[in-house]
């Protein structure tokens, strides 16, 4: 159980350079760089939100060379929150973007449903979240 006092937060990014991923796959992070817990899921690129409440989230995302990948930050896996989208007109240029949203316990959030012919650059791609706070 997450108690008012409890700081829920979390970003991953990967620490290699050679990541691949398929499109409509969810982007996986495995490189912690800082958590307060276990609801990040490294396996599938999924954190689970441990406790109602409002939620921020945000995604940086690099192509490779003149690539270019879209992808979205989902709530369970369906409902779009925002595009992030990231077009290189040079080596390794990145874009980032955030949103703010309410949450239920159990909700999930993944960066996913990629589209485009880019090379994901994952060192320099990262995915973070913070509960802001508490509904009781």
């Amino acid at each position: 159980m997450t108690f008012a006092s409890d700081v829920t937060y979390f970003t991953y990014r990967n620490l290699d350079t050679s990541s691949e991923w398929s499109l409509g796959q969810s982007l996986v992070f495995t490189g912690r760089v800082s958590s307060s817990g276990s609801n990040y899921d490294v396996s599938r690129g999924v954190f689970i939100a441990p406790a109602p409440g409002v939620y921020l989230f945000t995604a940086t995302l690099s192509a490779k060379s003149t690539t270019g990948i879209a992808c979205y930050i989902l709530r369970n896996d369906s409902d779009y929150l925002v595009e992030i989208f990231s077009s290189s007109n040079h080596a390794d240029s990145s874009t980032s973007t955030s949103v703010v949203v309410d949450a239920q316990q159990g909700d999930t959030f993944s960066i996913g449903r990629c589209s485009g012919n880019g090379q994901f650059n994952s060192y320099k791609s990262s995915f973070s979240g913070v509960l802001i706070q508490m509904q009781f």
